[in-house]
């Protein structure tokens, strides 16, 4: 969660405060300023972060099994990952619930609030900054939450249920404006349940596969929504009815219903891949 939460401040500042950057100093500039940053920050965790808080005198996490026989070698710890079921529902449960937040909030929501609501640029990146940030927060929530009842699975299902409904509640409800923030900000919340699964796919996997089980998660969060991205903008060509401003396609509201219906399909697709995971009551199952 808190991971999550952190990860997300990046895809906050590349709304609002980017957009006014770039208008101020220049996509030059402001990238190059971007570049910077990411560098001195990767020096810093190259000479401060260390592999287990036991390296800094805390107490180690990490299995018995691990300290005692160290991590499985890299391939036969993809093995191990790849042959588990869980992995699969998990991977398919976490890609399928976060990609609709990162194509909406990452490329297809500005130009939705403003062709649809008229809604100015900066507006419009507010309201999908606002969606970020509650992921980042639901994130965090959440994932405290699974610790405290010691449960994976129902936290999971159930932030996962709510987020396909109110994905559904966006699509199918006519709303004034005004309750966009609060809709999408709960779409955000409910939303970062997928960070869950990755604890989840954690303990049910061998611990000494930790890491490569983390990556294959986090490889269908973004694979997916790699993939949605330009399937959505396809749905929305094959509904596109000519009008261009300023050499950039319009879509109607009925062009848009048909691509974020997916979105919608997408989250419920992701509360079945749940609904068929075994609980791990937060404890690593033996291998």
């Amino acid at each position: 969660g808190v991971g999550l939460l952190f990860g997300n401040v990046g895809g906050v500042l590349a709304g609002v405060p980017l957009a006014e950057a770039v208008t101020l100093y220049g996509w030059r500039a402001a990238m190059g300023a971007s570049g910077i940053v990411t560098m001195v920050i990767a020096v810093i965790i190259w000479f401060a972060v260390r592999d287990d808080p036991g390296e800094y005198g805390f107490k180690s996490y990490a299995p018995v099994s691990v300290l005692k026989n160290g991590n499985l070698p890299p391939g036969k710890a993809l093995r191990s990952v790849f042959l588990k079921k869980e992995t699969w529902l998990l991977f398919f449960a976490g890609g399928l619930s976060g990609a609709p937040v990162l194509v909406f909030a990452g490329l297809w929501g500005v130009p939705y609030l403003t062709q649809v609501y008229g809604l100015g640029r900066t507006q419009a990146a507010t309201i999908t900054s606002t969606m970020l940030i509650a992921w980042a927060i639901g994130g965090l929530a959440l994932g405290a939450v699974s610790d405290r009842i010691g449960r994976r699975k129902l936290p999971y299902l159930i932030s996962t249920l709510l987020a396909a409904f109110f994905w559904g509640v966006f699509l199918f409800v006519e709303l004034p404006y005004a309750l966009l923030y609060p809709l999408l900000a709960l779409i955000g919340f409910m939303s970062a349940g997928l960070i869950i699964g990755f604890a989840f796919a954690r303990e049910v996997n061998h611990p000494g596969a930790s890491g490569a089980v983390g990556g294959v998660v986090n490889m269908s969060v973004l694979g997916i929504a790699a993939i949605m991205q330009p399937v959505l903008g396809l749905i929305l060509d094959t509904h596109w009815e000519g009008t261009l401003i300023n050499g950039a396609r319009v879509y109607n509201s009925a062009a848009y219903s048909s691509g974020f219906i997916w979105l919608f399909i997408s989250t419920l697709l992701a509360v079945i891949m749940v609904a068929f995971t075994e609980e791990s009551y937060c404890r690593l199952r033996e291998h």
